[in-house]
């Protein structure tokens, strides 16, 4: 796209054309940041470069250029309202818009104070009366799912959460004209469906016995997180069921001694008791 160059005669302008998406990689000095890939959190090089898209979209808007391509995040971004937000993302996401006006326009991008800024410049011919304005609404949610992974190489019972849950929706943005403070239109401008981000959590399984390792399996099925906690602070290793068992035996053979010793008493007792007798006769 023309930023900070050439006035914007006519024709689309994109956002992200091929030569911009090849600039994303660590020898251009892109870092690794965070970003969406197959509905979680990824570090990615170039990761957030849509908050750069996503404020000319916003400056666009203002301007009422034609629109000719823009699409939502895959999943809700929190620095802009839902179907106020503009992804790029390799070929198949892009910003495009139009000079759809009787006269140039001048796109200037800059940042200043760890702020992005886009202006567009042009001959303002709508009436000093008129004003526009955007108004996000969501029009339903959708809560997120957990997903559970065990993990054989992490201690037995260990719970971590690797990645927060978020809601998604379906949102829409009207397009509202005053004239004179009072509203002359209201208007459908775009459509966005953000799916939920699942919540993600590891549960160690090192070493768990099959009997607790089956349990475990058994309430992830269900998918209730609160068994799934619960029976991964039930999860025993192999060596803590030996430990257990070794014990248990121990236990029984100092019962069986006891035991023993107890008859042994007894039969001293009863042989006590038939000499004592035997005297008397």
């Amino acid at each position: 796209g023309i930023i900070n160059n050439d006035p914007n005669e006519s024709g689309y302008r994109t956002a992200n054309d091929k030569d911009m998406k090849e600039t994303f990689t660590e020898e251009n000095g892109y870092a690794p940041a965070a970003s969406y890939a197959n509905g979680t959190v990824v570090e990615s090089f170039g990761g957030g470069i849509c908050q750069v898209s996503t404020t000319l979209y916003q400056a666009v808007l203002q301007a009422e250029l034609e629109v000719t391509e823009r699409h939502n995040h895959s999943m809700i971004v929190k620095y802009v309202e839902p179907s106020m937000d503009a992804a790029i993302a390799g070929n198949y996401k892009d910003l495009k818009f139009k000079n759809n006006l009787d006269a140039p326009v001048y796109i200037e991008g800059y940042c200043s104070g760890g702020i992005i800024y886009f202006n567009v410049y042009g001959k303002e011919t709508r009436p000093s009366n008129r004003e526009i304005s955007f108004e996000s609404e969501t029009v339903s949610k959708t809560d997120p799912k957990v997903q559970f992974t065990m993990d054989a190489s992490l201690t037995a019972g260990s719970v971590s959460v690797t990645q927060s849950g978020q809601s998604g929706c379906i949102a829409q943005l009207w397009k509202i004209v005053k004239v004179d403070g009072k509203q002359q239109s209201r208007d459908l401008f775009n459509k966005s469906n953000y799916q939920a981000t699942p919540k993600l959590i590891t549960i160690g399984t090192k070493d768990a016995t099959s009997e607790t390792l089956s349990a475990l399996k058994a309430a992830i099925t269900i998918g209730d997180e609160a068994k799934v906690r619960s029976a991964a602070a039930g999860l025993k290793t192999n060596a803590q069921k030996k430990e257990e068992e070794q014990k248990e035996e121990e236990k029984k053979d100092d019962t069986d001694k006891k035991e023993d010793a107890d008859k042994s008493d007894t039969n001293k007792k009863e042989d006590s008791s038939q000499k004592d007798e035997n005297n008397k006769k």
